[in-house]
């Protein structure tokens, strides 16, 4: 699970990547849980997709409905392509 808070943009990306890296090491599966996050922008949705190619199903996202983050993947459409769960709980149990 890496969990992500507060604004991110590209300023913050190369940090969350790397972070993300050391947190996934030797790990098949990855949740991302955006529940604190209150602004993304484009380089971290890139991110996000490189990480669910690399990972497939052993990807997931944390963001509630009530979140302002989920209407960009709505716009988006991700949350079609990624597996988007309303609580860490439900990600954790998907598979």
């Amino acid at each position: 699970m890496f969990e992500l808070a507060g604004e991110h943009d590209l300023s913050t990306t190369s940090k969350v990547e790397a972070a993300v890296r050391t947190a996934s090491e030797g790990q098949s599966r990855i949740v991302y849980d955006l529940t604190g996050v209150t602004y993304l922008d484009s380089t971290v949705l890139t991110m996000l997709v490189r990480s669910h190619k690399q990972l497939g199903k052993g990807f997931g996202v944390v963001l509630p409905s009530a979140s302002p983050i989920r209407r960009i993947f709505e716009i988006t459409k991700l949350d079609r392509i990624f597996p988007v769960q309303e609580t860490l709980e439900e990600a954790l149990r998907a598979k």
